[in-house]
Protein backbone atom coordinates (compact mmCIF):
# COMPACT_ATOMS: atom_id res chain seq x y z
CA UNK A 1 0.00 0.00 0.00
CA UNK A 2 1.59 3.94 -0.82
CA UNK A 3 1.18 5.82 2.41
CA UNK A 4 0.77 9.52 2.20
CA UNK A 5 3.22 10.38 4.90
CA UNK A 6 0.58 13.46 6.03
CA UNK A 7 -2.08 11.02 6.33
CA UNK A 8 -3.01 8.84 9.50
CA UNK A 9 -3.23 5.08 9.02
CA UNK A 10 -7.13 4.08 9.91
CA UNK A 11 -8.22 0.60 10.05
CA UNK A 12 -11.68 -0.19 8.06
CA UNK A 13 -13.24 -2.87 10.18
CA UNK A 14 -15.66 -3.76 7.47
CA UNK A 15 -12.48 -4.41 4.28
CA UNK A 16 -10.78 -6.05 7.19
CA UNK A 17 -7.94 -3.45 5.93
CA UNK A 18 -5.73 -0.44 6.80
CA UNK A 19 -5.45 2.71 4.55
CA UNK A 20 -4.41 5.86 4.72
CA UNK A 21 -6.61 8.72 4.33
CA UNK A 22 -7.64 12.57 5.89
CA UNK A 23 -10.75 13.70 7.43
CA UNK A 24 -13.07 16.35 6.48
CA UNK A 25 -15.78 18.45 8.54
CA UNK A 26 -18.46 20.58 6.58
CA UNK A 27 -21.29 22.52 7.91
CA UNK A 28 -24.16 23.31 5.53
CA UNK A 29 -27.11 25.00 5.71
CA UNK A 30 -30.42 23.59 5.07
CA UNK A 31 -30.18 24.76 1.44
CA UNK A 32 -26.42 22.14 1.22
CA UNK A 33 -24.41 24.94 0.67
CA UNK A 34 -21.48 24.98 2.36
CA UNK A 35 -20.70 27.33 5.20
CA UNK A 36 -17.92 25.76 6.92
CA UNK A 37 -15.13 23.51 6.66
CA UNK A 38 -11.58 22.05 7.44
CA UNK A 39 -9.52 19.09 6.67
CA UNK A 40 -7.75 16.90 9.10
CA UNK A 41 -5.14 14.98 9.03
CA UNK A 42 -7.09 12.25 10.85
CA UNK A 43 -10.41 10.45 10.21
CA UNK A 44 -11.99 11.94 13.44
CA UNK A 45 -11.62 16.07 14.37
CA UNK A 46 -9.92 16.89 17.35
CA UNK A 47 -11.87 18.87 19.72
CA UNK A 48 -10.14 22.23 19.07
CA UNK A 49 -11.12 21.95 15.02
CA UNK A 50 -14.78 21.09 15.99
CA UNK A 51 -15.10 24.36 18.10
CA UNK A 52 -13.27 26.33 15.09
CA UNK A 53 -16.06 25.11 12.37
CA UNK A 54 -18.67 25.25 14.42
CA UNK A 55 -18.03 29.19 15.52
CA UNK A 56 -17.32 29.98 11.43
CA UNK A 57 -20.45 28.13 10.97
CA UNK A 58 -22.35 30.45 13.68
CA UNK A 59 -21.59 33.35 12.12
CA UNK A 60 -23.20 32.43 8.83
CA UNK A 61 -26.18 31.14 10.13
CA UNK A 62 -28.02 29.44 13.12
CA UNK A 63 -28.49 25.67 12.63
CA UNK A 64 -31.79 24.03 13.98
CA UNK A 65 -29.75 20.83 14.56
CA UNK A 66 -25.68 19.43 14.59
CA UNK A 67 -24.76 16.50 13.61
CA UNK A 68 -20.91 15.42 14.81
CA UNK A 69 -19.13 12.28 15.56
CA UNK A 70 -17.26 12.05 19.31
CA UNK A 71 -15.10 15.31 18.51
CA UNK A 72 -18.16 17.39 19.30
CA UNK A 73 -19.70 15.84 22.52
CA UNK A 74 -17.98 17.88 24.71
CA UNK A 75 -19.19 20.34 27.53
CA UNK A 76 -17.88 23.36 25.89
CA UNK A 77 -19.54 22.62 22.87
CA UNK A 78 -22.80 21.95 24.07
CA UNK A 79 -22.39 25.27 25.96
CA UNK A 80 -21.51 26.83 23.16
CA UNK A 81 -24.54 26.17 21.16
CA UNK A 82 -26.91 27.02 24.02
Amino acid sequence: MSADQDASKCYDPTADEYYHGYGCTIVSTGSKIPIAAEFTESKQAPEETAMRVTRDALAVAKPMWMLGDSAYDTLDWHDHLL
